[in-house]
């Protein structure tokens, strides 16, 4: 590509402007429930690609984690049985079976 002044210069391919149908296409990968999941890791750590593409999979990445923190954390601590209303129902019935 020439400039105004005559030099010629490479445009870098991983810093070119994404357009809306590579974004479009790009999304469509990331709603394939297996693919888009490994294709987040593979544009974001992949080394070789487009960096619009590359920051957008590291920030979903980010995401998914942030979420799977405050979406696992709940179940590591159960509430207790005594508490819960299945539970009460459980012991409730289970007091009157006995007496």
């Amino acid at each position: 590509m020439m400039n105004d002044d005559g030099r010629v210069t490479m445009i870098d391919e991983n810093k070119k402007v994404m357009s809306v149908s590579d974004w479009l296409v790009t999304m469509l990968v990331y709603a394939i429930p297996v693919v888009g999941f490994i294709m987040l890791f593979v544009w974001a750590f992949g080394g070789n690609g487009n960096e619009n593409r590359a920051n957008m999979a590291k920030a979903m990445l980010i995401w998914i984690a942030i979420l799977m923190i405050f979406g696992v954390a709940p179940d590591r601590f159960p509430i207790k049985e005594s508490e819960s209303t299945v539970g009460s129902v459980l012991v409730a019935t289970a007091c009157l079976a006995t007496s």
